[in-house]
């Protein structure tokens, strides 16, 4: 009796041996879902297994950590790494400049914007794709960017530069959409189609706009005079008709607006004259006609002024 009691305790040793050599193996494991502990560490510090880094308390690794961009994320935040999906490298979600991932406020109409002219990218860092320029707005006062909290990282400025690129599609109304990021547009030099959309007026943050050498035709909307900060529209070599509009007169900060190459008609609107800080105006190749509006010597800043090949006459 003693003998077989004797084998038991030794099976049962020799299993609980087991279980723990197996405890000891599993917690010894790199994980992907967080294994590692790296509880009070500081984001970005490489995990105790080398594999990896801390990223919110848990390591996540990177699969060919050689093949990855080097991080930059240009912020001091917390929490601010992410693992693209893609790629499986640690990238920045803080607006980094270098290796920013998209949140999904710029990702969606960016994206969206791009297929409307026959793109299509496809990364989750979309200042990596071709044609986006990223930067970050410069700190204020009351949030400079070593000092912002973890949830209020100031998101990128985005510019859109699409020129020369043999695109066929039009301009989506998903721009509006990036309204509060975008500050520069240039689609020039493609053959896009249809109209200016209204919705681009809406980007009440952008400097410049350039739609020049593309097949859109419509009239000019209105709505361009609400876009007070613009300081560049460039809408020649299209097929854009109608009179030029009015309001184009409260976009006190255009210093350069070229219309020619389109059979705009009507005259030559004299509150113009009001474009004080106007240095650059092109109405050439147009069907406008009448008199050049004599206030516009009071225009001191225009350096180029052209009404070639049109039925415009007189002088300011």
């Amino acid at each position: 009796r003693v003998h077989g009691e004797s084998r038991v305790l030794m099976g049962t040793s020799w299993l609980v041996c087991s279980v723990l050599l197996l405890l000891g193996l599993v917690h010894s494991l790199p994980s992907g879902g967080g294994g590692i502990d790296c509880l009070g560490q500081i984001d970005g510090k490489l995990c105790d297994n080398g594999h990896g880094h801390c990223v919110a308390g848990v390591c996540e690794l990177t699969v060919k950590p050689k093949q990855c961009p080097p991080l930059n994320c240009g912020l001091k935040c917390k929490n601010g790494l992410l693992s693209d999906p893609v790629t499986k490298c640690l990238i920045c979600a803080c607006g980094g400049e270098g290796s920013m991932s998209c949140p999904l406020e710029i990702y969606s109409p960016l994206a969206e914007t791009a297929a409307s002219l026959g793109l299509t990218w496809t990364s989750s860092d979309c200042c990596s794709w071709d044609g986006v320029i990223c930067s970050l707005p410069p700190p204020t006062p009351s949030s400079p960017r070593n000092t912002l909290p973890a949830n209020n990282f100031p998101l990128p400025n985005i510019q859109i530069v699409l020129r020369n690129r043999h695109l066929t599609g039009s301009i989506s109304h998903a721009v509006a959409k990036l309204a509060p990021f975008l500050i520069g547009f240039d689609v020039s030099g493609n053959q896009l189609v249809g109209t200016i959309p209204v919705e681009l007026t809406k980007l009440n943050r952008t400097r410049a706009i350039d739609l020049s050498g593309n097949r859109l035709e419509g009239t000019i909307p209105s709505e361009f005079g609400l876009m007070t900060e613009l300081q560049m529209l460039s809408l020649q070599h299209n097929q854009l008709s109608g009179a030029i509009p009015l309001t184009l007169s409260h976009m006190k900060s255009l210093t350069h607006l070229s219309l020619s190459h389109n059979t705009l008609s009507a005259t030559i609107p004299s509150d113009f004259a009001a474009l004080s800080a106007l240095k650059y105006l092109d109405l050439s190749d147009t069907e406008l006609s009448g008199e050049i509006p004599t206030v516009f010597n009071r225009m001191t800043n225009l350096t180029y002024f052209s009404v070639n090949n049109t039925l415009v006459h007189g002088y300011p």
